[in-house]
């Protein structure tokens, strides 16, 4: 069982550096594979559950930021949302 998780993880991983036309879906996948893994290590590992709670909580605050600046980047620049010819913005 927890060898499946951490495939389904692996594969979260691998169709989010994959994804050109949505980072907000690679954002997301990434997220879901931290919470696939860690229900693959709980099953593993002997540990209290707080130090997960932790863990999930810091990738839910950085996922939930990352996915409001991404929000606000595509309502500035519509025409440029996309991982095709995406070199950053300087300003």
């Amino acid at each position: 069982m927890p060898g499946l998780f951490g495939f389904l993880g692996l594969m979260m991983v691998f169709k989010a550096f994959s994804e050109r036309n949505h980072p907000r879906l690679a954002l997301m996948l990434v997220m879901a594979n931290h919470f696939w893994i860690a229900l693959a290590v709980s099953f593993n590992e002997t540990f209290d559950y707080k130090q997960t709670l932790i863990y999930l909580s810091g990738v839910v605050l950085a996922g939930g930021t990352g996915y409001w600046i991404l929000n606000r980047l595509r309502k500035k620049e519509k025409d440029h949302f996309d991982l095709n010819q995406y070199y950053g913005h300087v300003y």
